[in-house]
């Protein structure tokens, strides 16, 4: 495969991914707001997640039990 390939199948992938994401925090009854958090400097609130295709669905459960009632959902310029 090309690279042209690989970008597009990636991209394909990456929109997947968003709408099911998307999907399951709306069958949490939590909204979405579609932008980019941007941390200053220095910060460390950052999270990252294993390899683990579905660990974002635990991190959606455990903001859902916190009371979490948005999450922003970015979209990267290359998916959309």
């Amino acid at each position: 495969m090309g690279r042209i390939e690989d970008d597009v199948n990636r991209k394909d992938n990456l929109n997947k991914l968003y709408e099911e994401i998307a999907s399951y925090l709306k069958t949490k009854e939590i909204k979405i707001f579609s932008g980019r958090l941007s941390l200053s400097e220095g910060s460390s609130s950052c999270v990252f997640w294993s390899p683990n295709k579905d660990d974002w669905k635990s991190f959606v459960d455990i903001a859902n039990v916190e009371g979490v009632r948005t999450i922003i959902l970015e979209v990267d310029s290359m998916v959309a």
